[in-house]
Formats: C-alpha cells, sequence, structure tokens
C-alpha cells in the first residue's frame, strides 16, 4: 500500500470526523445533559472488549461495537462520538504510539457511520427509544446494528480501492469472521439495552462480564480453527520437506512453505557454522520489489552475532525501528517495518534462523509465531539431513585431498555427455554438443616428493587444484584423475578455447612460487593435452585417450611445461 497516500486519507478521515463531533457537540440540541456514570461504565467496557481484539490480516475484530451501539441508544448521538474517540485513540496510543493515525482514521469511520445512520433514522420518523414498542425496538436495534456491519465494510472496500486499489489479502476471512462476531454481538445488544431500562446500571456491570467472555471464547474458537487450518498445511510442508534429500530443494520448498503460512514480503535462510563464526545465506525470496540485498543482511547478522547466539526463542518485532529486541532490521532497510526472528535449532544447538520481513506494520500475529516455530524444528532436521546427505554424496564422488572430482565422478560424467551419441549421426545430433577435455600433469612430481617428502607433495596437490579451480567455470567438471594428474571437462568448448584455457592455468602455475612444508619456495610446472568430442573423438573413451596422447607425445616428450592439441 502506497504509505504516503495512506496517511493522507487516515488524517484527512480523521480530521473531518473530529470536527464534525465538535460542531455537533455545540449546536445539536438531542441531549441536555451526558450520564457521566453510565459513561464511563460503557468507557470501560469498551476498553476492555477492545484488548480482546482478534487480528485476522490487517484486520482487528472485537466485540466492542456492543458498548458503541448501546451508548448511542442510552445516551444519544453526541456522547457516543466522544466515546468511539475516547475508545480507538486514547486506547491505541497508550498501547502503541505509532498508531495515532490509525486510530485517528478508525475512529472517524464510526463517526461518520453513526452520524450518518442517525439522520437517516431521524428522516424516517425515529425520535427516541421509548417510544416505541418491545418487539419494534428489537427489530429496530437489529436493523441499526446490521447496517453499522454493511457501513463500515463499505468504507473499509473504498478505503483500499482508493489507496491501494485492490483490498489486501485475507479480507473475505476477515469479513466472515466480522459476520460471525455480529451474529453474537447484535442480540447481546437488544438484551443489555432492555435490561438496562428493565434493572438500571447493575445489568450492565453483570451482562459486560459476560460479553467480555464471549468476547474471549469467541477468539479462543477462532484461533483454534485458525491453528487447525496451519497445522495441516504445516503437515504437508513437512512431508514435502523431509522427503527432499538435495538442500537445494529443502531450502526452496521451506520458503515456499513458510509464505504458505505467513504471508511476507521477504524471507531469508541463514546457517551458522558449529562455532557459529561463519554466517551462510542458504536461501531467500522476495514477494514484492523491496530492495534488500541479502549479503547486507547476513554481514548485520555477522556483527550481531554473539547476541544472536545466546537468543534461542523466536519474537516478532511489529515496528523494526527502535525495536525492543537487538534485531533492527530498519538499519539495513527502510523498507523493512516489521519482522520476525526465528531460531532454526537441532537438540538446542543453533544451526541457522529464519528472517521474515514485511514493509507494513504489524504484519504478524503472535499466531504465526506458534506455527512458525513448529515448521522451523521440521525444517532444521531437514536441513541437516540435506547438509549430511550432501557431506556423504561428497565423499562417494569427491578427492578427500584436493576437493575436486574423483576419479569415479569423471568417468560417469564423460559417459553421461558422449554415451547418447554412440548410435546417430554426430555431425547432426542436437545433443552431441561441443565438448573438450582438458589432461595435466605436474612434471617430475615423484622428484618432489623424493625431494621433499610425500607431505610437500600433497601440499602441493591442493594448491595446484585451487589454481586449477580458479581458472575454470562453474559448468566446468575438474576432477583428480590419479595420482598427480587432473582432468577438466569443458562442455559446449571447442579445442581452440580449451587450449587457451589450460594455457592460462599453464602459466599460473609455472609463475606461482610454492612451498615446502619447511618454508622452502620451490618451482613447479605441469604438461597437458587438449581433444574434442565429437570433431575428433567418437566417445568418452577415446576422448580420453586423445587428450592422454596429446600430452604426452606433444608435451612431455617435447620438454614438458607445455600444452598440446590431439593432431590425428
Amino acid at each position: 500500500m502506497n504509505q504516503n497516500r495512506e496517511n493522507i486519507f487516515d488524517i484527512t478521515l480523521g480530521l473531518f470526523s473530529l470536527i464534525l463531533t465538535l460542531i455537533l457537540t455545540l449546536f445539536n440540541k438531542e441531549y441536555i445533559y451526558i450520564n457521566i456514570s453510565l459513561f464511563l461504565i460503557l468507557l470501560i467496557q469498551g476498553i476492555l472488549l477492545r484488548k480482546i481484539q482478534l487480528r485476522i490480516g490487517q484486520f482487528n475484530l472485537t466485540f466492542y461495537i456492543v458498548s458503541i451501539i448501546l451508548s448511542y441508544f442510552i445516551l444519544g448521538l453526541v456522547p457516543t462520538l466522544w466515546l468511539i474517540i475516547i475508545i480507538f485513540y486514547v486506547y491505541e496510543v497508550f498501547k502503541d504510539k505509532s498508531r495515532k493515525i490509525v486510530a485517528l482514521s478508525n475512529a472517524g469511520m464510526f463517526i461518520l457511520i453513526f452520524t450518518l445512520l442517525h439522520y437517516a433514522v431521524k428522516i424516517l420518523g425515529y425520535n427516541h427509544y421509548t417510544e416505541l414498542s418491545s418487539v419494534y425496538n428489537a427489530i429496530f436495534i437489529i436493523i441499526f446494528s446490521v447496517s453499522v456491519f454493511l457501513l463500515n465494510w463499505i468504507f473499509i472496500f473504498i478505503q483500499f480501492r482508493v489507496i491501494d486499489n485492490k483490498m489486501p489479502e485475507g479480507w473475505t476471512e476477515g469479513l466472515v469472521w466480522d459476520f460471525y462476531s455480529n451474529i453474537i454481538t447484535v442480540p447481546l445488544t437488544v438484551i443489555l439495552i432492555d435490561f438496562y431500562y428493565t434493572y438500571n446500571y447493575i445489568a450492565i456491570v453483570v451482562l459486560s462480564l459476560l460479553i467480555i467472555f464471549a468476547n474471549m471464547l469467541f477468539k479462543l474458537v477462532r484461533n483454534l480453527v485458525f491453528l487447525n487450518n496451519q497445522l495441516k498445511i504445516v503437515h504437508e510442508i513437512a512431508v514435502s520437506v523431509s522427503s527432499e534429500l538435495e538442500l537445494g530443494e529443502v531450502t526452496s520448498n521451506i520458503l515456499q512453505g513458510i509464505y504458505d503460512l505467513v504471508k511476507y514480503d521477504y524471507c531469508l535462510l541463514l546457517r551458522f557454522d558449529e562455532d557459529i563464526n561463519n554466517v551462510e545465506i542458504m536461501d531467500s525470496k522476495t514477494f514484492k520489489s523491496l530492495e534488500i540485498d541479502d549479503c547486507d543482511i547476513q554481514k548485520y547478522i555477522i556483527e550481531n552475532i554473539d547476541r544472536i547466539s545466546k537468543y534461542k526463542e523466536s519474537f516478532i518485532a511489529c515496528e523494526t525501528k527502535g525495536s525492543k529486541y537487538y534485531l533492527d532490521l530498519s538499519e539495513i532497510s527502510n523498507e523493512i517495518i516489521s519482522s520476525i526472528y526465528q531460531p532454526l535449532l537441532v537438540k538446542n544447538q543453533l544451526i541457522g534462523c529464519i528472517l521474515l520481513s514485511s514493509n507494513k506494520s504489524n504484519a504478524f500475529l503472535e499466531e504465526h509465531l506458534t506455527v512458525l516455530s513448529i515448521l522451523a524444528s521440521q525444517a532444521a532436521i531437514a536441513i541437516e539431513n540435506a547438509k549430511l546427505y550432501k557431506e556423504t554424496k561428497n565423499r562417494a564422488i569427491k578427492d578427500a585431498l584436493t576437493g575436486l572430482y574423483n576419479q569415479s565422478y569423471f568417468f560417469s560424467s564423460l559417459e553421461a555427455i558422449t554415451g547418447g551419441c554412440l548410435t546417430c549421426d554426430r555431425n547432426k545430433c542436437i545433443p552431441c554438443r561441443t565438448t573438450s577435455l582438458i589432461i595435466l600433469d605436474i612434471d617430475h612430481f615423484k622428484k618432489i616428493n623424493d625431494t621433499y617428502g610425500h607431505q610437500t607433495g600433497d601440499k602441493i596437490l591442493k594448491d595446484v587444484s585451487q589454481i586449477i579451480r580458479r581458472n575454470v567455470r562453474k559448468t566446468d567438471i575438474t576432477s583428480r584423475y590419479g595420482g598427480e594428474e587432473f582432468t577438466i571437462i569443458l562442455p559446449q568448448t571447442d579445442e581452440n578455447t580449451a587450449y587457451i584455457i589450460a594455457e592460462r592455468i599453464r602459466l599460473g602455475i609455472e609463475q606461482t612460487k610454492f612451498e615446502t612444508i619447511d618454508g622452502q619456495t620451490i618451482s613447479v610446472t605441469i604438461s597437458g593435452g587438449v581433444s574434442e568430442f565429437p570433431k575428433q573423438a567418437d566417445s568418452g573413451t577415446t576422448l580420453l585417450a586423445y587428450a592422454d596422447r596429446a600430452m604426452y607425445t606433444g608435451s612431455k616428450r617435447r620438454g614438458r611445461n607445455k600444452i598440446s592439441k590431439y593432431v590425428s
């Protein structure tokens, strides 16, 4: 919602209604005095009912309308308008000073509704409640209360259409539960008015307790319905998340699942290492064009990691700026107005956190924390399982010393690229995209081992593998083929481009000063060969054989420290 337009609308409506109330107070002669005792009773009743409010999206539902309608039929229009102002404005300001403008707008809406209905009733000839029969009174109060309900939602519809050109998410649920609340409050209002004229103040005091209890019970029932529906979604998400082992799929399902539960604008999933010294971004999702940089939040978390690591409970920051919590995300972006912090715990060990943000104030509910905590426990286990799966998978396909892929993975990758092309015309087949292979071998590596020891040899292997990794693309498959030999599969790359890459690696190694474990500086060189599929080789086996032949005949036998292309 456009915040400036919203503020202008709220202030205009609030000030207009306040001025209207002052004019009616000065010039409306329909009341002679205000029954202060009754006014105070209704005020206390209204504030207590206002406090037991039920939040559904951007809507607050409660039974305080009983106090307002009761005031109208007993005290008259003007006292009721002041009652509305006090209940809405004073209560909201004491509770949350940031909502002063919203309180002014909400009060203004009801002031206009009651003023319009009052003069509509006068036009129809209604003068005073006591002049009507009891049955007619009941029918009239019901019609009046239903009219308040309808006009309230008409005003809400106009407000959101004018400001945002659309209704907010969850407005239909708010409408339905507001309708349910009116089914309860309208009969209670009729009973209260009738009992007041029969038993005076004592009736209002006693029945107020009944109304407060009914309001609490109504809120409890709705929350139980809400939690029941949310837990069904949590179960579905948990099944979806636990069925995946790939970390990327797991985190993607978690973020989508959280959105199904809590309609956020931005969500970030972070993982901490065992010592909580490193913070890794696992995934993030934005549902609105918010200007939020994941890295800025990551940096902020790292700077506050000491305090975060000690805080293992979730919380809501309705207004992040100046929040009582240490996590003030408004320092990162002014678009973050409210947020949720949800830790990820496994056996009471903090392994990460979920950060949810919205560009609206009070966007999140306490009920959201309940279901999010349940989902977070499942998500944390799923993330750990995916992490263990990834580590196990890496151990199976990665070389323990260098971290590059091992020989087994190299052969399966080579087969995957070339295996589907054995029975087709390679020059016309679309799957047979050009693939090149580089094979590299460290020159005189046995001499290095014999002279400086195997620990130095292992160090050289690791250092060389790092240089190779820095000079290839993410799509290239780099492996330790065996001993001091390395291979690089380059998809969609011809031999000329592969040669340039291999030469860049060779030159980088030649120019690097390597150190032994004793700190001595030594020079290392490599030799290599390049071949291409399907231009030269017709299978993965021949592609490897041709690259190997190019290395030995073109480089090793001609002085080493060279890269050679295969020549048929």
